[in-house]
């Protein structure tokens, strides 16, 4: 993959990032609900979403989650044919926001936050719930391995060439750091270590970004980029040939 340069103040992760940054170029896809936006503490709203992520990956199970994950890549999700009941996940997600919502009661922001799941968003959620369930630590890359993956895309018109990039992107991170993107993933969203492990990602971000391609870097995004490498290489494997 050929690098252009990077100048260091692209990669400052921004404060104030919510979770809702989990959009590296575009985001598309239906929304499952979706509530007026409020300001909430970031961090709040990081930990509430993956603890609600984690709950609906347990309610809905590791295979129904894996045929999601596969019918989706980094821009389009296709459920066509997919055998998932999509009511069922739907059902999860809202049992999994209200049940959480408990331990925040003490916050009152907690009462207003309001959460905009698009597929996307959810898709990156679920990314790194799956890929810590079959991970006790760090996937390795062999040696002789490729630098991309065997990952399917479901984007198709223009949409394919955006969700190409992005997927090589990720899977490029992966390819010069696997150990690094799966610190990150094991550190608390909001955190000081998650963005000290993001930061850290800073200098294989630069090398694997491409000319002409835009990426807004954030704790959460790159915890997304993250996510998405980490997982599809243990789950397809690398790219023959």
């Amino acid at each position: 993959m050929s690098a252009t340069p990077i100048i260091a103040a692209l990669f400052v992760l921004l404060q104030g990032t919510t979770d809702g940054d989990l959009r590296p170029t575009q985001e598309t896809g239906s929304k499952i609900f979706t509530q007026p936006k409020k300001n909430a503490d970031p961090a709040l709203a990081a930990r509430y979403s993956k603890r609600v992520a984690g709950c609906t990956y347990n309610r809905m199970g590791g295979t129904l989650i894996d045929r999601y994950l596969r019918a989706s890549d980094p821009i389009s999700t296709n459920l066509d044919g997919v055998d998932l009941d999509w009511a069922r996940v739907e059902q999860a997600i809202e049992f999994c926001m209200g049940y959480h919502m408990e331990e925040y009661n003490a916050d009152v922001r907690m009462s207003r936050i309001a959460f905009n799941f698009t597929q996307n968003r959810l898709r990156a959620l679920l990314l790194e719930e799956a890929y810590l369930a079959e991970n006790e630590s760090s996937i390795q890359v062999a040696a002789d391995a490729s630098e991309l993956t065997s990952r399917a895309f479901v984007s198709q018109g223009d949409a394919l060439k955006s969700a190409q990039g992005l997927g090589n992107f990720a899977d490029c991170v992966v390819y010069r750091d696997a150990a690094g993107a799966d610190s990150l993933l094991r550190t608390e969203p909001g955190s000081d270590q998650e963005r000290d492990a993001a930061r850290a990602l800073a200098p294989v971000l630069g090398i694997c970004l491409i000319d002409g391609q835009t990426i807004e870097f954030t704790a959460a995004s790159i915890r997304a980029i993250a996510a998405d490498g980490l997982w599809s290489r243990a789950a397809y494997g690398s790219k023959e040939g």
